[in-house]
Order: C-alpha cells, then sequence, then structure tokens
C-alpha cells in the first residue's frame, strides 16, 4: 500500500500563498501554531492544505513534534527547548520557519494520493439509519445507495477516534444532519453520514452519525507499524458487497488500492 513519487511544481501556488496571503498563522498554546487557509469545506482549500502539508513534511526543522492537517488548517507542535537560544518569541521563529516553505519555488518530490477502494455492506442488519435517510433524501435507500457510491470522497483529516477517517463531500441530498441524540454503542466498521461528512468507525464507541452501512475491513490495528489504516490526502470510493461477502471477507487477500494521481 506505498504510495508512488511524481515531481510536481508548486510554482504558482507558491505564488497565491505569497502574494495573495490565503492564509493566517496563528498560535495555539505555548507550544503551537496552526496554518488556516479556509473556512469551509471545499476542494480548493483542500487541496491549498494538501499541497502546504507536502511541503512542511519535506523538511521539518528538528524542532517541530507533529504537523497535523484538519480540513481547512495545518497545526504544528514544536519543542520550546530546540528554540531557547532565540531572543524572539518563540511563536515567531516557527511561523517564519513556516513561511519560507510555504514561499519556496523549487520542484520537490511528494507521494502521491492514495485511490482506495472500501467495500460496504448496505443490508439492513448494518443499515441502522435507513429509515431516517430515506424520509430525509426522500427517496428510496436503494437510490440513496447509488447516490452515495457515485461520489469519490477526500480523507481529510483523522479523529475523534484513533484512525476515524472525517471523509467529504457527500452528495447535499443524502447529507443527513447528525442525529439528535447518540448512540451509546455503534459497531466498529460502521460508515456513517453527518451532514457533507461521511466516516467510518474504527472500533466501537458511541456515536451520533446516521449509519448508511457497515465494511467488513479493518481500518486500525495497534500491532502495526502503520496502526492506521486512512491517511490524510488518501481518495476513497466505495463498493458495495452482499451480506454473504461481508461474513466471509478475507483481507489478507484484499487489495484497496486504485490509481493514484
Amino acid at each position: 500500500m506505498e504510495p508512488v513519487t511524481v515531481k510536481l511544481s508548486f510554482t504558482n501556488l507558491t505564488s497565491a500563498l505569497n502574494e495573495s496571503k490565503t492564509y493566517s498563522i496563528y498560535s495555539v498554546g505555548d507550544t503551537g501554531l496552526t496554518i488556516c487557509f479556509g473556512n469551509g469545506i471545499e476542494d480548493e482549500v483542500y487541496r491549498q492544505v494538501q499541497i502546504a502539508l507536502s511541503k512542511l513534511k519535506s523538511n521539518p526543522p528538528s524542532g517541530w513534534l507533529d504537523i497535523i492537517p484538519a480540513y481547512t488548517s495545518i497545526t504544528i507542535i514544536y519543542k520550546l527547548t530546540n528554540y531557547s537560544t532565540y531572543k524572539v518569541s518563540v511563536f515567531e521563529v516557527v511561523k517564519r520557519e513556516v513561511e519560507e516553505r510555504l514561499i519556496e519555488s523549487d520542484d520537490f518530490e511528494i507521494a502521491t494520493t492514495r485511490l482506495l477502494n472500501i467495500p460496504i455492506c448496505f443490508d439492513s442488519k448494518f443499515a441502522l439509519d435507513k429509515i431516517r435517510l430515506e424520509q430525509f433524501a426522500n427517496t428510496s435507500f436503494e437510490h440513496l445507495i447509488d447516490i452515495f457510491l457515485s461520489q469519490t470522497y477526500n480523507v481529510y483529516l483523522l479523529g475523534f477516534l484513533p484512525g476515524f477517517p472525517y471523509m467529504a463531500s457527500v452528495d447535499k441530498q443524502i447529507a443527513a444532519p447528525r442525529l439528535a441524540s447518540p448512540r451509546k454503542l455503534v459497531e466498529a466498521g460502521s460508515v456513517g453520514i453527518a451532514g457533507e461528512q461521511t466516516g467510518i468507525y474504527p472500533l466501537n464507541s458511541p456515536g451520533g452519525w446516521n449509519i448508511i452501512g457497515r465494511t467488513p475491513l479493518r481500518i486500525i490495528d495497534i500491532e502495526s507499524s502503520t496502526p492506521t489504516f486512512f491517511q490524510p490526502g488518501d481518495r476513497v470510493r466505495f463498493f458495495l458487497i452482499t451480506l454473504e461477502d461481508f461474513f466471509t471477507f478475507d483481507q489478507s487477500q484484499f487489495n484497496p488500492v486504485g490509481d493514484g494521481y
């Protein structure tokens, strides 16, 4: 499941970041800062976040402890003691390090995104909110499934639970709001919808998303060197499987990787 690498040029984005200042940087406590590129789930903002993330990860300073992407932002956590010799605030030093990297114009290699094909079973046993979703979308569940499967979803971030992929965007017709009262238990593998987001529960957990189906894929493995199945920047397509397919699914024989870009 290793992505391949390609040469990409970021001259145009560099110019946009530098000249129109399409981002803002602000402090997050004593040991972090956030770079914000927008306010909504939008393709262009997503693109800017992913390209900036690649540039920031390409050669991070030793003082950076973590680089965390989200829907519209990237947060950097840094170690104060690595900057103890500076006479200005650590935030200003790290901010300068960030901006120097965002305006770099040289080409460099980044990993391509992965296109992952994920099985999902929509049997009533798993589609806990089938009726609610039908009522919201004013359509049959069969048509609702077709709409859901027609989209390719971007993985924006991991959160809530270890390895939980926040993905978007769900077609507006089926983008039902969260449940008014969360369930006490949602089974691992359940695929949910919350507005224009979709996601997969990696573990048994309380949850308030509309459950449309379930995947037999195990998306977290704490014994693995890469414990989370999804990564920010992945693209996801779901494909339908039967209830029999679900119970006979063999993950060791499954290859989810499609064509990257």
